[in-house]
């Protein structure tokens, strides 16, 4: 029987990236491609342009991905672009006071399986907000917006998954004390007649309101975040596909470290899934207020400036069933502090996760990620990859069906002016080129099936998805 978790902590090896070397003389250094996350055409690039005698020289860098389009373009658009009218002076200077869109789509992590791409949306017009499931096929060739239904308050955008030839869809909706979590299908082919409607889950928290949802076998498990004795937990949920109801009782995951459990992620292994989360853990108090009264100053928390503690990812295989297999194994640094992280799964049974470690303080543009990889007999392995200017933080993209002599997923690099690409192997430690595509100007990176990308574009209150074919090096 092989063990998933060992007791023992798995040492962690640190690998160097390769250095990419750019031999072609017409190469512009601002346009290099970065290979193993570091920038091409540096000083000791240069120095080593001419091999020594007897030395053969590095290979030119690759070509840039070339994509295309499949399909029309764009497959789908949703929401609705504000109505065009000349407006007075005044009305313009009253514009500026008044920045909210009368339309907005908010979109939720993509989905890509059993052919189609599948996403969840909120579409907001004046007022009113409407859940929406998004299904579009993995060869362009066919979309679907289904509306779920409205919603209230400020909820996050539903969560899909594939469970046979149908998707189970999970939506979030507010009453007047907290989150409800609304479980439905959508079933062939796929129009608003043919939602079910299943279990209904109240007491989600308000101030925490992320959820995850994910299929294996005969049922589905859904994973949300609760108070108990004002305390947060990862809480967890079965559910039998055929009838869309509760199996057995909710339970709590099991704890890790001390402090509030939030942000839980989802992904399907052989046999059950694998639960991370975020905890986010009290704050130090100084040596110096050790003993006094506790004080408040107003200033200090309008401004944001109250001291938190560290924040951890904390990682546990589940059953089928979604018992825990093991306890919680935190792989983050003592000290990180994270904000958001993302996961998938690894053709070896594994999971690869990435996040950023803002302990030195926030910030949108940072030139390095931290991955993990958890194996399934419990050991693990870290790298840092630089990945030059980037915002926000890298995704991860996992292909279920890749093609042959094609890459199992994807990273996703986003900056201000282009998106770029790296392909992974089968080490999913080790980068493959990080390359931009022109395709993804402007474009946002959703999900990865059977070698196509689906990308979205914003065009004021509208978003506009298009897929493309990609070649992925291993």
């Amino acid at each position: 029987m092989v063990t998933l978790w060992p007791s023992a902590t798995a040492s962690r090896r640190v690998a160097a990236v390769a250095l990419c070397v750019c031999l072609v003389a017409a190469c512009r250094k601002k346009n290099a491609p970065v290979a193993g996350g570091r920038p091409a055409g540096s000083a000791s690039a240069a120095a080593s342009a001419t091999p020594l005698p007897g030395a053969s020289a590095d290979p030119p860098p690759a070509p840039p991905y070339v994509c295309r389009e499949l399909g029309k373009s764009p497959v789908l658009s949703v929401g609705q672009a504000p109505p065009k009218a000349k407006a007075t002076q005044a009305e313009d200077e009253e514009a500026d006071h008044d920045v909210e869109l009368p339309f907005s789509v908010e979109l939720g992590a993509a989905r890509a399986e059993n052919g189609r791409f599948g996403v969840g949306a909120i579409q907001s017009e004046r007022g009113a907000s409407h859940a929406f499931a998004l299904l579009i096929g993995a060869d362009g060739a066919a979309a679907q917006s289904v509306d779920l239904g409205r919603v209230f308050g400020d909820v996050e955008p539903p969560a899909l998954a594939a469970a046979g030839d149908s998707w189970l869809v999970l939506s979030a909706d507010s009453d007047a004390s907290s989150i409800v979590l609304k479980l439905s299908a959508l079933d062939p082919p796929f129009e608003a007649g043919s939602i079910r409607r299943g279990l209904e889950i109240p007491g989600v928290r308000r101030d925490a309101g992320e959820f995850a949802l994910e299929v294996s076998g005969p049922e589905a498990l859904i994973a949300f975040t609760k108070l108990t004795k004002g305390h947060g937990l990862i809480a967890l949920a079965r559910v039998d596909l055929k009838t869309l109801a509760l199996k057995g009782s909710i339970v709590s995951a099991p704890a890790g470290s001390e402090g509030d459990a939030e942000s839980p992620h989802l992904v399907r292994r052989a046999g059950g899934y694998f639960l991370a989360w975020i905890v986010r853990q009290p704050a130090a108090v100084p040596k110096a207020t050790l003993g006094r009264p506790a004080t408040y100053d107003a200033g200090v928390a309008e401004q944001g400036l109250v001291e938190e503690g560290p924040t951890s990812i904390e990682v546990v295989p589940l059953d089928g069933a979604g018992a825990p297999v093991g306890s919680p194994r935190r792989v983050t640094p003592a000290n990180a502090r994270v904000v958001a992280f993302d996961m998938v799964p690894t053709p070896d049974g594994g999971v690869l996760l990435l996040y950023r470690d803002d302990r030195d303080g926030p910030g949108l543009e940072r030139a390095t990620a931290e991955a993990v990889v958890l194996r399934a007999d419990g050991t693990s392995a870290s790298r840092t990859w630089e990945l030059g200017e980037t915002a926000g933080l890298p995704s991860l993209l996992w292909d279920a069906t890749p093609p042959p002599k094609r890459g199992w997923g994807w990273l996703a690099v986003p900056n201000e002016s282009e998106l770029r690409l790296a392909g992974l192997g089968a080490d999913p430690l080790a980068l493959t080129e990080v390359r931009s595509e022109p395709h993804f100007v402007g474009a946002e990176l959703l999900a990865a099936l059977s070698g196509h990308l689906l990308v979205v574009r914003t065009r004021g209150g509208v978003r506009e998805f298009s897929v493309l074919d990609c070649p992925s090096p291993e």
